[in-house]
């Protein structure tokens, strides 16, 4: 809580009482009255004495203070040493010692405060300001106390004596005014900023924008206004104050006077990135859709604004989907210019790659990435870009090209090794597909997890096709780890161990939580009919095979439910329709030695 007041500064004021030089005073008195005491003269009983007890009082007054003196260097030093708990301690035993000194409560009040108790801080302070009410500190510190109990004006009050006593009382007359803005009380508020302007002058930004917000506080727009304009004229190619007073009109719901102002700016500042930047938000929050594009179009081809800045003011036209047919040409027209605009840039570029990605045109898009690679080969993104659309194309080869490229100008970007593993694989190239993926494995952040969990199922797949059985259990088990609830995970290793009739149990186990996860999933209920079929129970494999297939469209259609499917119907005894299905599995394009083997012999060899 103490960060609350910055402006309460640490002054330990001298207290009244300690290290006082009338204690000299005292030794030597005590001094000279021994050697008087040893003269010849003879005093009286009574007033012998009266000096003895003066003298010994004197004496305990002087190791009190000694005392004293010794508690308050030991709560300082134990306040230094951030030891709060001991220094409370201290400076509470001194306050009974010693209740009449004004630095004592002030200390204890900062402590309080520490302690998060405002209350017992208020009272600390209120007691010291009224046993030394000309130190400033001490003043300072009750003031904002009261300041952050609610008590503006009390507080505003203590300012303002201190800045009667002030040379220099700018910074006072600040906090009075402020403390007034803040209890409402208005007017008096503006007396005070009206007194500032003797210390700080009329062109005083602060001031100036102080003075503004009090009038909207008291809704007089106009005032603030007129506060906004006396900026303008003493900073008249500053763009940011022409800004501020079409929002104050705006704000406040004055939509002529906004619209004279937004003008006004607009001519004042025709090239100003700032200004038609504010223009085009108060253009799209009136849904003035022609101006908006008139205006979108002066900031993205001003190359006074930065490449990246431009690309931000169009994103939201890109995002939105439901832009007005129309609208949406035109910023696609715009993307187009802000691309080719000279010199070329690849902020513009990679936008206008992106937004064909999205619409579809793949082609185009890879056209444009390769415009970036050519600019600037050190930027990764469009690298990656490349790399994901010959994957989707299914054109291995130039994924491996860019793939190996890539690798060699980013060996930390996990990305390009998994893509270039994922293409090794569909190649049947294993052995470089296992060095990729174990290379994305080894450089992927540790905090994607899910990135983790992607290349180790990539990674389990690929042992799993080199009959490397240990290893590919081991990666699926650490992608479980990381994220038991991966469906993707819980299937394959589940088909895996059918497949090699292992841990069945297991296997049906992670089959049907991953079919609770994504329930009508074709191939995941083809992995679940799969692993009953290897359990024995025939019926139900063929139910979830045949729902896999219903759950088929036609362009998905995976050859492997229909030999499944067949090798069912053979255990079940239907031997003609077993052959069936495993005709159907072939005709529909399905390549494998075994296959060809069970229609050619007609027979299912276990």
């Amino acid at each position: 809580m103490i960060d609350q007041f910055r402006s309460i500064f640490l002054f330990i004021k001298k207290p009244a009482g300690f290290f006082q030089s009338g204690r000299f005073f005292i030794l030597i008195f005590t001094t000279i009255f021994f050697a008087a005491c040893n003269s010849g003269k003879k005093l009286s009983k009574p007033n012998m004495e009266d000096s003895f007890s003066k003298i010994i009082n004197e004496k305990d007054a002087v190791r009190r203070g000694y005392k004293t003196d010794a508690l308050f260097m030991d709560a300082v030093n134990a306040k230094m040493q951030d030891d709060k708990e001991d220094a409370f301690r201290i400076f509470s035993q001194l306050a009974s010692i010693s209740p009449d000194n004004a630095t004592i409560h002030y200390e204890l009040s900062r402590l309080w405060l520490d302690r998060n108790n405002v209350d017992y801080s208020i009272k600390e302070s209120k007691k010291a300001v009224q046993l030394d009410s000309n130190n400033k500190w001490i003043q300072m510190q009750y003031a904002d106390l009261l300041a952050y109990s609610g008590s503006f004006s009390e507080a505003a009050s203590i300012y303002k004596k201190i800045a009667l006593k002030e040379r220099s009382p700018e910074e006072y007359l600040i906090r009075q005014a402020a403390l007034l803005q803040k209890a409402k009380e208005y007017d008096e508020a503006l007396k005070v900023y009206d007194q500032l302007v003797i210390y700080l002058g009329e062109d005083d930004e602060t001031l100036l924008l102080q003075r503004e917000q009090l009038f909207l506080s008291k809704n007089d727009i106009e005032g603030a206004a007129n506060e906004v304009r006396k900026l303008i004229k003493f900073y008249p190619n500053d763009p940011q104050y022409a800004i501020l007073l079409a929002a104050v009109y705006e704000n406040n719901n004055l939509k002529d006077k906004a619209a004279v102002a937004y003008e006004e700016m607009s001519r004042r500042f025709p090239d100003d990135a700032e200004v038609q930047t504010a223009i085009l938000k108060y253009c799209l929050r009136n849904k003035d859709l022609k101006s908006v594009m008139a205006h979108l179009e002066v900031i993205v081809l001003n190359q006074k604004l930065s490449a990246q800045e431009r690309t931000d003011m169009l994103l939201p036209f890109v995002q939105n989907r439901n832009l007005d047919t129309n609208i949406r040409k035109e910023t696609m027209e715009l993307i187009h210019k802000f691309a080719y605009q000279e010199p070329p840039q690849k902020e513009p570029v990679f936008l206008l790659a992106n937004v064909m990605v999205a619409d579809g045109n793949l082609d185009e898009a890879l056209i444009e990435y390769k415009r970036i690679l050519a600019m600037d080969s050190s930027y990764y993104a469009p690298w990656q870009q490349v790399m994901y659309i010959y994957s989707i194309k299914s054109q291995q080869d130039s994924v491996i090209h860019y793939s190996n490229r890539a690798v060699n100008i980013f060996p930390k970007e996990y990305m390009s090794y998994y893509l270039g593993g994922l293409a090794y694989n569909q190649k049947g190239e294993n052995r470089p597909s296992i060095q990729y993926l174990n290379m994305a494995l080894k450089n992927v952040p540790e905090r994607n997890a899910a990135a983790q969990v992607d290349v180790l199922i990539a990674l389990g797949d690929v042992y799993n096709t080199v009959s490397n059985f240990h290893s590919s259990d081991s990666c699926y088990e650490a992608a479980l780890i990381i994220q038991p609830n991966n469906a993707t995970a819980l299937n394959n290793f589940g088909y895996y161990l059918s497949v090699r009739g292992e841990k069945l149990d297991k296997a049906e186990k992670m089959s049907a939580k991953s079919l609770r996860l994504r329930p009508n999933e074709a191939n995941f209920l083809d992995t679940y009919g799969w692993i009953l079929y290897r359990q024995g129970k025939f019926r139900e494999a063929k139910d979830y095979v045949l729902k896999a297939i219903s759950m088929t469209s036609p362009a998905e259609d995976d050859t492997s439910l229909w030999d499944h499917l067949g090798d069912i119907e053979y255990k079940s005894g239907d031997k003609q329709k077993a052959l069936e299905y495993w005709n159907k599995a072939a005709s529909k394009g399905m390549k494998s030695a075994v296959l060809e083997q069970k229609i050619r012999e007609q027979k299912l060899h276990d």
